[in-house]
């Protein structure tokens, strides 16, 4: 399996929708930081979340022939 690759996003909890994104996602940590300290100024609430994707292998795809 591949390294999983990470991302940040900021966002906040909105009644009926639990995660709205505020921001961009961002692969720093400190961009995502900054991002959030300016988007906490119009939402207190608003937090970051840690996205991740990885690719997992499909059931048809073989090796060789």
């Amino acid at each position: 399996m591949a390294k999983p690759h990470v991302n940040y996003e900021v966002v906040r909890d909105v009644p009926g929708y639990p995660f709205d994104p505020c921001g961009y996602q961002s692969s720093s940590l400190r961009d995502a930081q900054k991002e959030l300290r300016q988007v906490r100024r119009h939402y207190p609430e608003a937090y970051l979340a840690r996205v991740e994707y990885s690719r997992y292998p499909s059931k048809t795809s073989k090796k060789g022939r």
